[in-house]
């Protein structure tokens, strides 16, 4: 071969693989364009998420806490229940000591009439 033959065909590949990096080029360019608006679509995504975590956090946390409470008023109110029974077995019994004190004078005058 000659060596212009050589040097042609050489320039044609030459221009055969600018052509094919241009093309290349124009292809990649729309994609690492598209991946910069779909990487920040995820970050602002991302962030939107963590925020809705921390919110559930707060809520968790928020139920947490009114459980306790609930589980405390339990607590007091079955003390109270305790309490009140107690109070009310006292009280019968001083009625029923009453009763009978009552029942002997009753009985006391009954005997005196007779």
């Amino acid at each position: 071969m000659s060596s212009k033959h050589k040097s042609g065909e050489q320039a044609l590949r030459r221009r055969m693989l600018l052509q094919k990096r241009q093309e290349l080029r124009n292809t990649l360019d729309p994609l690492l364009v598209k991946l910069d608006k779909l990487h920040e679509a995820g970050r602002m995504m991302l962030e939107e998420y963590r925020k809705h975590i921390e919110e559930y956090q707060t809520n968790i946390k928020e139920l947490e806490n009114i459980l306790f409470q609930i589980e405390q008023l339990r607590v007091e109110i079955k003390n109270i229940e305790q309490l009140l029974e107690k109070s009310s077995i006292q009280q019968l019994e001083r009625l029923k000591m009453n009763a009978k004190s009552i029942e002997a004078q009753v009985n006391k005058i009954n005997y005196s009439l007779h």
